[in-house]
């Protein structure tokens, strides 16, 4: 079975070493960096951003020939002292994950909707590489 993985093992480790050291925001905070979930059956991959927080017109997600970009930006609200708050520890900032997509995808078929903070990208596998069973005929 072909994988979003396949071939790309060590790019996505070499991304996850670097998300924690994403530059640093105002007031040394690390900026925001979704997390991504990706599941993978059948009849393609589903990928899962917690975007909480974040409106529709605020987030971005666009394939180039293989490469599927989720970008945007969680807005700070900027908040004082005189309002009471001693922590702020939600991230925000501009951000922009890619993945690697397996040629086995149908780029022309995804779908991205967005509810109760979570992005759900589906990304369909091309009809050719689907599983199909095969009769068996008997001889003549």
């Amino acid at each position: 079975m072909l994988s979003l993985w396949n071939g790309f093992d060590d790019l996505l480790r070499f991304d996850d070493v670097f998300r924690g050291m994403a530059p640093r925001a105002a007031k040394g905070e690390v900026e925001f960096v979704p997390a991504v979930d990706i599941k993978e059956d059948e009849s393609g991959y589903q990928i899962t951003a917690e975007l909480a927080g974040m409106r529709v017109e605020d987030v971005n997600v666009e394939v180039d020939g293989n490469v599927l970009t989720i970008s945007g930006e969680r807005s700070f609200e900027k908040k004082d002292d005189k309002e009471g708050y001693h922590r702020v520890e939600r991230r925000y900032g501009s951000f922009s994950r890619r993945f690697f997509l397996p040629d086995s995808v149908d780029g022309s078929k995804i779908d991205a909707g967005m509810r109760d903070g979570l992005l759900r990208i589906t990304v369909p596998k091309a009809e050719a590489t689907k599983a199909r069973k095969i009769a068996v005929r008997a001889p003549d």
